[in-house]
Formats: C-alpha cells, structure tokens, sequence
C-alpha cells in the first residue's frame, strides 16, 4: 500500500495521465514509465510544467486534425462540444488579427459583444444579415451591421444596443425570445436576485422554460445583468440548434 503522501502524488499523476496528449508522443511515454514510489515533489514540479508544454504540442496537434475546431479549445473542455457546432454550422469562425486573418484561436473566456451575440444568434436562427442601413448609428459602418439591421427586422431590442459592449444574460434571454417569437412564461420570483417585476423576468423565466438558460449552478441566482463569455454563448446557440432539429423531427 502506498504511503499516504505518496497516495497524493499518484493522485496529481492520475490528473495528468486522464489528459489526451494526442501527438505529443515522446511526454505519453514518459507518463508510462513513471515510478511513482520515487516520485518526489519536486520531480512532480517538473513533469507538471512539462505536461503543460505538451499540452501545448498536443493541441496543436488536435487542431491539424480537426480534431478540435481550434487552438484555445480543447477535447477536456466543457464548452468545446458547443463550439465545435457552432463552427461546423458556419456561426463563428474564430477570432481574426489586425489585418483580418483568422489566427485560429475563439477565445473563449473573453466577453461576448453585443455584435459578436448578434452574428451568433442570427446565422444559430437560420437567418443572414440585412442590406441596408441600421437605424442604430453606433452600429453603421460595424462589420456587424448587417447583423443589427436583420435584428432590427425581426423587432429585438438587441438592434439598439452599442455594438463593442458586452451583452448581458439579460440581453441574450430577451433577444432568444425575441428572435424565436416565443410566448412570454409567468416568473414567479424563481431566481433571488430577479424580483417580480423585472424586466427581463418574463424573458427569463421563458428561456428557462425552454431548457435554453438556467441560471446558476446553485438554482437560485441568475446574474441578470452581467456579461456572458463566448464559450456560455456558444452553448446558448447550441441549445437553440437542438431545439430547431428537435422540431424538424417532430413534423415527419
């Protein structure tokens, strides 16, 4: 039986070998030939800052070979399954540098936009952005106008909306709504940071209802006005794709 510090490194060592180092050969064979009666703290230091190196390699890798749908996602992510349809859908296609070249990477832990949801949400509903100008003047010129003017079309609150802000859990609850033309829930005081009469709490009681939002972990917060990142918005569009295939399949 094992010491009990050394229960505690093989623990850390099971953490690193569950990893898929997928094309990063020569750190698999290392991992398999481990003594993890000789192991020491310090060598653990070392290998943890080696596995983080092949990591590297290894998604590097993974994207190749599509894998997975780019570099800054991985096959151990809880979001990646999300962006990987959003991507296979032709929703995002990942961040671009300054002279417009995609470099690969989706970012997944930045703020999403008001634009970026717009582009996410339009082309998730089976829609392409408008001709013509928006009437929102912060959105003219944007790469995104288009987007804001088929939001105006279709009558979503999202169309005024500063176009570089970060859309808040309220906006992307409205807009689903808006966009999908869903009957408005009853809010019973669900969330205990929503009172009744909020404006957003019909809307979020509604994407609730519909399986597409739920709040967090804990079941009884919903941080109605702060931001969501890429990866959240990514599974947000995720949900209303399954929820488009789920009704194609009830007409046959």
């Amino acid at each position: 039986e094992l010491r009990n510090e050394n229960k505690e490194l093989a623990n850390k060592l099971g953490d690193i070998a569950k990893y898929n180092f997928y094309g990063a050969d020569k750190f698999q064979e290392k991992i398999a030939q481990i003594d993890v009666e000789n192991m020491t703290d310090e060598k653990l230091a070392d290998l943890e800052k080696e596995a983080e190196q092949a990591k590297g390699t290894s998604r590097e890798a993974k994207f190749k070979d599509k894998i997975i749908p780019f570099r800054d996602t991985d096959d151990d992510q809880w979001f990646t399954k999300f962006v990987s349809q959003a991507k296979e859908e032709g929703i995002v296609s990942g961040k671009k540098d300054g002279s417009g070249n995609l470099t690969g990477n989706f970012d997944p832990g930045s703020n999403v936009t008001n634009a970026e949801f717009a582009k996410m949400l339009i082309k998730g509903a089976g829609e392409n952005e408008a001709s013509g100008e928006p009437g929102n003047e912060k959105a003219r010129g944007h790469w995104a106008q288009g987007f804001f003017r088929q939001a105006e079309n279709n009558g979503m609150e999202l169309a005024w909306l500063a176009p570089d802000e970060s859309a808040s859990r309220c906006t992307v609850a409205k807009s689903v709504v808006q966009i999908k033309g869903y009957e408005l829930a009853e809010y019973n005081g669900e969330f205990s940071d929503i009172p009744v009469g909020d404006d957003c709490a019909a809307y979020i009681a509604t994407v609730k209802r519909e399986g597409i939002m739920s709040g967090d972990s804990n079941g009884t917060t919903f941080r109605p006005y702060e931001t969501l990142n890429r990866a959240e918005v990514a599974k947000v569009i995720s949900k209303l794709l399954e929820k488009g295939q789920a009704q194609v399949t009830e007409c046959f």
